[in-house]
């Protein structure tokens, strides 16, 4: 709760969540929406917020899409797009695709998982049936 009523991913002032990114941006937001309604058939609605944001904070041209995020350090505060997983388009693409999938009902776990992330629990736990494992 306390994530959804934060007021992400709304810009509240400079360098206040300026970023898009997988690693601590809008799309790790996501990551952690869609794995609340992997793990317990939370609704969507906060996650569908977050596409929302990352689709209009989305450059697009001929070649596809990109994003760039803001640091209010340095000048010029916007930065060059990235194409790397933590902030830059690759991190980002595969957790809108993967709400994209959620979306279909399809299996909600990653199509590939990285060695290091965590499984999405997705089966009821026999010892306590309300929790997932």
């Amino acid at each position: 709760r306390t994530v959804v009523r934060s007021g992400l991913p709304r810009r509240v002032r400079p360098g206040f969540w300026d970023n898009s990114g997988r690693c601590c941006g809008t799309a790790g937001v996501l990551a952690l929406a869609c794995d609340r309604h992997a793990e317990n058939r939370d609704r969507l609605d906060f996650a569908s917020v977050l596409v929302d944001d990352l689709a209009a904070r989305a450059t697009v041209d001929a070649e596809g899409a990109c994003w760039s995020n803001y640091e209010h350090r340095v000048t010029p505060s916007d930065l060059e797009p990235r194409t790397g997983w933590a902030m830059g388009s690759a991190g980002i693409i595969r957790e809108l695709l993967r709400y994209a999938r959620i979306g279909t009902g399809a299996d909600p776990a990653y199509a590939v998982t990285w060695p290091d992330h965590p499984a999405v629990a997705t089966g009821r736990c026999r010892a306590h049936p309300g929790h997932y494992v």
